[in-house]
């Protein structure tokens, strides 16, 4: 388990190959972030919902100006910081690739989404096997909120950001 310091919250971790990940959302309250349904009770189950530029701790301008050629991997260690607990951060598009490629490699299930899946809260498809949750990822559906059409997909999907930018557009996510 992980203790975050600026909320006192603690989070399950898990080991997944050379990686350690969060095994359930965070709830840290970035300003402007928001609970399912503006709910506090569906922060506490389902972690807090964030749009990029929140999960990267930026400020509005980055919604709609590329910083795309600037590298962050060049920062030290305190430079910046993105919504994540100090030791931590919101995972790049290879970090992605690195447990999408192990979950692939190693695990049983019918694919990597149902190997990470947790084995509760989704709602049932018949055309879709159970999730497994195999590697103790746990990742649970905690639905979406687009800026014009609200909150939507709870109980059916969840997304997870990159840190990697697309352009001054998007950025890239994995759900």
């Amino acid at each position: 388990d992980f203790k975050d310091i600026r909320d006192g919250r603690t989070y399950k971790t898990v080991q997944i190959g050379e990686q350690r990940w969060f095994a359930e959302n965070l709830r840290f309250n970035v300003k402007g972030s928001w609970c399912y349904d503006k709910k506090d009770y569906n922060c506490e189950r389902y972690g807090r919902l964030y749009d990029w530029a929140m999960a990267m701790r930026m400020s509005d301008y980055y919604n709609s100006h590329s910083i795309k050629k600037f590298d962050f991997s060049k920062l030290k260690p305190g430079q910046y910081h993105d919504a994540c607990p100090v030791g931590w951060h919101v995972p790049t598009n290879k970090d992605w690739y690195k447990l999408k490629y192990f979950v692939a490699k190693k695990g049983i299930s019918d694919g990597v989404g149902i190997s990470l899946k947790s084995t509760e809260l989704w709602e049932k498809e018949l055309r879709i096997p159970a999730a497994s949750d195999e590697f103790g990822f746990n990742a649970i559906p905690a639905g979406i909120k687009q800026p014009y059409s609200g909150f939507m997909d709870l109980g059916r999907t969840t997304q997870f950001w990159s840190s990697n930018e697309i352009d001054d557009g998007g950025a890239y996510y994995w759900n």
